[in-house]
């Protein structure tokens, strides 16, 4: 147990030198953060796996998956008014991931992810922020167009959208259906790629079947 303990230290502080994708201690260090957001639902556990993938660091997927974490901290706090500084951290990181990857369809669906977090801090003074967030998505289906997940971050964007501006139930079905049907037959490409919608997919179907 101890051993363990010590090596997910030195392979989270980066001790191997941890540089690239195809450095094998990277993909460990990942791989072990990434067991962990598999089932974390807590503001406690995102707060520290977004500590560790910042200290991991040097490969794009440590940055963006240290984002996503903020990310889905800010799932966790009700009142949202207050979570511009949790907000900035994930642009930070995402911006750093799109410094080593410009043009990468994953990361460009985390960036509409920070717009639209940007929105609902406070909806009635930010909803023009709302077309840049659109803007990060439209570029994330022209990279990949396979890819399922800039429909589930759509689906969710447009049912908290009124119909008057482009939101509302029919338009966050169509992103969802859109979004099951890529799902079938997208293929990952690592074991560290980006993987995760189809549960949120399904709490938003829920949510959609009660309306």
């Amino acid at each position: 147990m101890k051993k363990t303990f010590l090596l997910g230290l030195l392979l989270v502080s980066g001790i191997y030198g941890v540089t690239a994708q195809n450095n094998a201690a990277y993909v460990t260090a990942i791989e072990t953060q990434l067991k962990m957001l598999d089932t974390a639902t807590n503001a406690a556990t995102f707060t520290t796996l977004a500590r560790n993938f910042e200290n991991i660091g040097q490969g794009w997927e440590a940055w963006y998956y240290a984002a996503y974490s903020n990310i889905g901290l800010l799932n966790t706090v009700a009142d949202r008014s207050a979570t511009d500084p949790v907000i900035d951290k994930a642009e930070k990181q995402i911006q750093k991931a799109a410094a080593l990857n410009p043009d990468n369809a994953e990361i460009a669906v985390v960036q509409a992810m920070v717009i639209y977090s940007r929105v609902l801090v406070s909806p009635m003074e930010r909803w023009q922020m709302l077309g840049d967030g659109d803007n990060f998505l439209a570029k994330a289906k022209k990279l990949d167009p396979a890819n399922p997940r800039p429909y589930v971050i759509e689906a969710r964007a447009r049912l908290n959208t009124p119909e008057m501006l482009g939101g509302g139930v029919g338009a966050a079905k169509t992103a969802l259906d859109t979004f099951f049907s890529k799902l079938k037959t997208f293929q990952t490409t690592s074991s560290i790629a980006p993987r995760w919608g189809e549960a949120l997919a399904q709490r938003l179907k829920e949510k959609i079947d009660k309306m």
